[in-house]
């Protein structure tokens, strides 16, 4: 089976602009949005349900030797709150690593309001931050009960997205070189983070 790596965010927070940079760098790799695949799924009103037979449709896109990158949402906001899509329908994609990306709350709230394609609604800067917490909590959660890698990656660092997804579905001849990288900045991160 190919790798598959989940890529999530809060709408708006630039997983597609990162997505794109990386398809011209990384051309072995497959991209699919979950939220496309899920219109085919609309008749379901459970949300569960939903969720589970998209996990079932990703599956069926899994192409041996290639890497499949699939982008959605951990967390949906809702009337009073938010819906977390269940560990489940995560765990029914058999993703290999999960990279949730983020940014600072107000430049979302600028890219939702200033998207004319889209049509999204405007939500307040703090019901963003509320909404992207969540989002990273559930994240880096799943991915340790899943037993698989995660990583928190800023939507305005294009090469280090690049770099991870690198690391995580290494591609011909290049992975091992930047995997080395990788560590190493993540070594001296560690390091810098003691004081």
């Amino acid at each position: 089976m190919s790798n598959l790596i989940f890529v999530c965010g809060i709408s708006g927070v630039g997983k597609t602009f990162l997505l794109n940079a990386a398809s011209k760098t990384l051309l072995d790799v497959q991209y699919l949005s979950a939220g496309k695949l899920a219109q085919k799924i609309e008749h379901e009103q459970d949300p569960n349900l939903r969720q589970l037979e998209l996990g079932k449709m990703l599956a069926r896109y899994r192409v041996s030797g290639s890497t499949l990158i699939v982008d959605g949402h951990l967390v949906f906001p809702k009337e009073g709150g938010f819906f977390d899509v269940p560990l489940d329908a995560v765990a029914a994609l058999h993703p290999n690593a999960i990279i949730v990306v983020v940014d600072d709350c107000q430049m979302i709230a600028n890219r939702r309001k200033n998207d004319q394609v889209r049509g999204r609604e405007t939500i307040a800067t703090p019901h963003l931050k509320k909404w992207q917490d969540r989002e990273i909590c559930l994240a880096i959660d799943y991915a340790k009960r899943l037993g698989i890698p995660s990583q928190t990656i800023s939507a305005r660092d294009t090469e280090r997205f690049i770099n991870v997804l690198e690391l995580f579905a290494p591609h011909k001849g290049t992975g091992r070189l930047i995997e080395h990288e990788f560590q190493l900045t993540c070594a001296i991160n560690t390091i810098d983070n003691r004081g």
